[in-house]
């Protein structure tokens, strides 16, 4: 068993960085790390797949000795198609065995570049081309993706990929590939015939050599991909086996997407580093409703011992049964992306019989840096303690960014981070300034989050800096309102944001999303916030009740999408009387701008001149209390 320090407070945390950072990495790269993790036991499970989430499956079971040998067909391949040193790969496929070859294939020379199949292809397109990628491996025709179908729409405008690989899902034959292009080949023959036993080149990789791109502005705008370094992947993962006491025989329950940083390092190298087992429920991860739905029986049935997820899906594991079912293998759960609420974290302690461990970070800082002490007090609401060697300021900063002075214990502030893996910057230098903190010591990232550090150093995250509300000049942290509304019990899971006000700039709006059997209505809830939220500037004006609270690529609440909704609903309101009066139909559609921030756009069927200026007028006098960009698309009637 791999022995782990007990971990209580900051002051256990402050014990373990008196060793010296280099001897408790063990070695030079991540690349090292892994391959001695894979080398434990050779017959031991790296992986166990399932199709369809489904716990009477016969799995697909991959060995750690299985695991390396693919990892050097795939490296060795890869240098055969020409990739040196540094070159980037782009993987497009969901959790399917070929995704986790590439990865431990690209280690010893490549770049780990994933990318979230999910997007739109104009934007797959524009990450590929940012990364500067040769060569592409993706899912082939499958049926339920469309994955093929977004590479084909966008290979002609990629010449500069010199290779495009399709994967096939294990029991599937070879489908039809439609194209003509000379590019494309299939990875799994062309694997075949790649050395396994050793690399047909020589593995020279070490701490500040870059081993993954991972995008992260995909859901709010232009792409940014972060560089991550060896170091900084092997500093995470170290980490991570200390604050959560991992073990060589831990089996983890990962449902996550290795373009997600935290699935990367926290469900994947993790284990794979100490040999462990990871149990990947369905391409599709919690996306497939069958792991939900199962999710306690497939815990059962193969033993799991970890298991992690974002606060929604905690939400949606609480409303699954566990009567009657097995679960006493669970050691640790731990959640990230935002605070657990109290009310969440204690029932599923309850439940499951474990902690809960909050964690916080960001890709540019690698991953989480803070985690709830696993043998102290979780603390519900915060994310936990700095983990060894990351260091975690509140700060106030201007609206340039630059450093004014730092904040008192437990007062609200800007959240400034800084690692020894912290990343160098992203491809394009261009956004690195926006990154880091200006005017004060070199390499602390601004996170873009507000929060508070309390007497024992357990941060609190607050909200986004562009999430507050501004009513009137009053600033209104929209956690207030979530916190009180998660209080609810028949609230699965809860955003605000803020809605355009002519008056006030700016309202808030609540949107809740309620568990299956709920009766609440929206007046029950607005009463609730009522007698839960002090400051009454704060409770919502609006309260939607919708089916789903929409989620970014990785699984996080998307307020952007939230923020643009509220917007529609504010205008679609004003504009409703002069579309009565003029007789016209005006469609409505709100997006980020890259100039103007949001743009609001009107499309109005065209009419006489007469009338277009009525409709320009109204409009013209309906916005000018705002400060929201809008533009009119008139459209040839039908």
């Amino acid at each position: 068993m791999n022995e782990t320090p007990r971990i209580a407070n900051i002051a256990d945390v402050a014990a373990i960085e008196q060793s010296p950072l280099k001897e408790r990495l063990k070695h030079d790269s991540l690349y090292a790390a892994i391959a001695a993790g894979m080398s434990i036991d050779q017959d031991h499970p790296a992986f166990h797949f399932l199709v369809d989430g489904n716990p009477d499956e016969t799995p697909l079971t991959l060995t750690h000795g299985e695991l390396a040998a693919k990892g050097i067909q795939v490296a060795n391949l890869l240098h055969t198609l020409g990739a040196q040193k540094g070159d980037p790969v782009t993987v497009l496929m969901p959790n399917v065995p070929q995704k986790f070859m590439c990865l431990i294939g690209s280690l010893p020379a490549t770049v780990f570049s994933p990318v979230n199949w999910m997007l739109e292809p104009v934007l797959i397109a524009e990450i590929i081309r940012a990364a500067g990628s040769k060569i592409l491996i993706a899912l082939g025709p499958t049926k339920g993706y469309e994955i093929w179908d977004k590479v084909l729409a966008i290979l002609s405008d990629l010449p500069e990929l010199e290779h495009v690989l399709y994967v096939t899902p294990p029991g599937q034959k070879d489908l039809p590939i439609p194209t003509e292009d000379s590019r494309v080949q299939s990875f799994d023959h062309l694997l075949v015939n790649a050395e396994k036993d050793k690399f047909s080149f020589t593995p020279s990789v070490g701490p500040d050599d870059i081993v993954a791109y991972i995008h992260t502005g995909g859901t709010t705008g232009s792409p940014k991909l972060a560089k991550i370094t060896h170091l900084g992947l092997l500093h995470e993962v170290t980490d991570l086996v200390l604050m959560t006491g991992f073990q060589a025989d831990d089996i983890v329950f990962g449902g996550g997407v290795l373009f997600h940083i935290g699935a990367l390092a926290a469900d994947t190298l993790n284990p794979l580093s100490l040999g462990a087992t990871i149990l990947v429920p369905s391409p599709l991860g919690f996306r497939n409703p069958n792991v939900i739905k199962n999710y306690w029986c497939i815990v059962e049935k193969f033993g799991a011992t970890r298991m992690s997820g974002v606060v929604t899906t905690y939400g949606a594991l609480l409303d699954q049964p566990i009567e009657g079912i097995d679960v006493s293998r669970l050691r640790t759960s731990s959640t990230g992306g935002m605070g657990m609420p109290e009310e969440i974290g204690h029932a599923m302690q309850r439940k499951i019989g474990v902690k809960v461990l909050s964690t916080y970070g960001m890709t540019e800082i690698i991953g989480a840096s803070t985690m709830a002490p696993r043998d102290g007090d979780p603390r519900f609401g915060s994310s936990g303690i700095p983990m060894p060697d990351f260091r975690i300021r509140i700060v106030n900063l201007d609206s340039e960014g630059c450093f004014i002075g730092d904040c008192r214990t437990n007062e609200i502030g800007h959240i400034i981070m800084t690692s020894p893996g912290v990343i160098p910057g992203y491809v394009d230098s261009s956004y690195d300034e926006a990154l880091f903190v200006k005017n004060y010591e070199p390499r602390w990232v601004n996170s873009g989050d507000l929060g508070r550090l309390d007497k024992d150093g357990y941060l609190w995250v607050t909200g986004r800096a562009k999430d507050i509300i501004i009513r009137s000049g009053h600033n209104i942290d929209p956690g207030t309102i979530e916190d009180a509304l998660y209080k609810h019990p028949e609230v699965v899971s809860v955003a605000a944001v803020g809605k355009p006000d002519s008056y006030a700039g700016e309202l808030p709006v609540a949107y809740v999303q309620l568990s299956p059997e709920a009766k609440v209505t929206d007046a029950d809830l607005a009463t609730f916030c009522r007698k839960n939220i002090l400051e009454r500037a704060a409770n919502p004006v609006n309260i939607y009740i919708i089916d789903s609270i929409p989620l970014t690529g990785v699984g996080k609440i998307s307020k952007l999408t939230l923020r643009h909704d509220a917007t529609k609903r504010v205008f679609t309101e004003l504009l409703a009387p002069l579309m009565a009066e003029e007789g016209v139909e005006i469609g409505i559609s709100v997006a980020d701008d890259k100039h103007f921030g949001t743009t609001v756009t009107l499309e109005v069927a065209d009419g006489e001149m007469a009338q277009k200026n009525i409709v320009e007028s109204g409009v013209a006098k309906l916005f000018s209390p705002f400060t929201i960009h809008y533009e009119i698309i008139w459209q040839p009637e039908r």
